[in-house]
């Protein structure tokens, strides 16, 4: 059975390098933006006091991909709200890392979202458009009839 674990934990998260790297090139997606060392790196220099939440999918103690994302303060449309985001997603395309049973990993991570508490929002602005998990998150969002709004990156 799929399962969801979220780290937040930094040093968790600092101590995954091998496993997240082997997911990622497991994944087919050749980006050095999601790569354990550039997104740690990240993560220590810039998100000091932010609520790190990167998710897992499991199954026993098989992982089929990691979402490397934060809760964050912003204000949309003049309002306070927390917003969940890749984080380091200032530079390049940020992605889903998953290598095995993507709409399965998609679905879980709409469901998680839905049902957490103090986060009224997901902020995914560098997630390619051509991403087929793009895609996936497009079509699971409107079977679960969550609404969205897609400003996904046109040409990364």
């Amino acid at each position: 059975m799929l399962t969801i674990e979220v780290i937040n934990n930094s040093e968790q998260f600092y101590g995954m390098r091998k496993e997240w790297n082997e997911t990622l090139q497991k994944s087919g997606i050749e980006n050095p933006f999601l790569t354990h060392e550039f997104l740690s790196s990240w993560w220590r220099g810039y998100y000091k006091g932010k609520q790190l939440s990167v998710v897992a999918f499991k199954e026993g103690a098989r992982t089929f991909g990691f979402m490397p994302l934060v809760v964050v303060s912003t204000k949309l449309c003049g309002m306070s709200v927390q917003a969940l985001q890749f984080f380091a997603d200032h530079w390049g395309s940020m992605d889903f890392i998953v290598a095995e049973k993507k709409a399965e990993c998609i679905e879980a991570f709409v469901e998680w979202f839905v049902s957490m508490k103090g986060c009224e929002v997901m902020l995914l602005s560098r997630l390619p458009k051509q991403s087929e998990n793009s895609a996936v998150l497009e079509q699971v969002l409107r079977d679960k009839k969550v609404n969205f709004e897609n400003r996904a990156m046109k040409n990364v």
